[in-house]
Parts: structure tokens; C-alpha cells; sequence
């Protein structure tokens, strides 16, 4: 269980201790805010949802499906979220790399990339930082091969042209040889 210890601060800001302890059901207090009468910290007995700068939990409009739902900004240093499935296997010799034409034509019909939700529906549901981070890093991944397939391009390129080169060479040698040959 967690209890709610010790109230401190005013003002504008307050800050609450949270701790382990006692054995009923979570006993959590909060102060009112500063701002406006909305509550600092609101927990929610159903879903075991806490609330903080809210009257209660919100997770892309639909209670109680996360945990935690802040009403502001959160400053933090560091946010941790677990991956099961991380994009690897956009490095499998069987991945098929979509032709950069056909990412092109997407982006021009749809104006976001595929697997990536539209700015839109962003704004509705909002982002879960796991799924988008997990979509971002495959499109990471597959924009190394795209530069690995063209690297390996532009080399055969380079090779290609480099042959041409000496051949041009060896045949404008010998067309200056054939043409003294002539005037003789």
C-alpha cells in the first residue's frame, strides 16, 4: 500500500511523500492546487489510476487505462519503457525493404510516413513513447540499408565510370595514333 506522508511547500507548488507501508488500500493525499481548485494529487480506488493536476486519470480520452495521467508538463531526467519487440528484424536477410519510389508515392498520397500515425490522430489518441519509439527506430534501421544499398550503388558507379574512363583514354590514344598514321 501506499500512504501519503507529510505535506510540504505553498504557493504554487506543493510536494507530497509517498510511501510503502500499512496494510489496507492506498491511502494517498493530495492539497488542492494554487491554480484554479484543481487537485495536486487525485487517486483513483477503481483502477488503481493516480491523478496528478486532474480530476481524474486520462489515457487518450479513455479512464483508467494508464496508471498515471499528469495535467501539465513533467520534468524528469530520465523516462525508462520497456520494449518486448525491438525492430531487428528489419536486419533479417528476408526483410523486404520497400522500393524508395513506393515510400514516395505513400508519403505524397498519405503526407506521413507508412506505420506512422498522422499528426491527426496523434493529436486525438495521443502517443504511446514505447510503440512510436520501437516505429522510429525501424525507420532508423531501414534508412541504413537504403544508405547501405547506396553506397554500394554509387561504388559500382564509381567503378563503372572509372572503366569508362580508360577506355575513352585508350581510344582517343589510339585515334591520335591512327590520325599521325594517316597524315604520314
Amino acid at each position: 500500500m501506499l500512504r501519503g506522508q507529510g505535506l510540504e511547500g505553498g504557493g504554487l507548488y506543493r510536494r507530497i511523500r509517498i510511501q510503502e507501508g500499512g496494510s489496507s488500500g492506498a491511502e494517498i493525499q493530495g492539497t488542492s492546487s494554487a491554480l484554479g481548485g484543481t487537485p495536486d494529487l487525485l487517486p483513483q480506488p477503481e483502477g488503481g489510476a493516480v491523478a496528478i493536476g486532474l480530476w481524474q486519470p486520462q489515457c487518450s480520452g479513455v479512464k483508467y487505462l494508464c496508471k498515471l495521467s499528469v495535467g501539465g508538463s513533467i520534468a524528469t531526467k530520465e523516462i525508462v519503457v520497456t520494449l518486448a519487440n525491438l525492430p531487428d528484424y528489419v536486419f533479417d536477410p528476408d526483410y523486404q525493404l520497400s522500393p524508395l519510389s513506393d515510400v514516395g508515392a505513400y508519403i505524397q498520397e498519405h503526407h506521413h510516413l507508412q506505420d506512422i500515425p498522422p499528426d491527426s490522430e496523434d493529436a486525438e489518441k495521443g502517443v504511446s513513447l514505447g510503440d512510436m519509439q520501437a516505429k522510429l527506430l525501424e525507420k532508423v534501421e531501414e534508412l541504413t540499408l537504403y544508405m547501405i544499398q547506396a553506397d554500394e550503388r554509387n561504388t559500382r558507379l564509381e567503378q563503372q565510370n572509372r572503366e569508362l574512363q580508360q577506355r575513352v583514354a585508350r581510344l582517343e590514344a589510339r585515334g591520335i595514333a591512327d590520325q599521325a598514321s594517316e597524315t604520314q
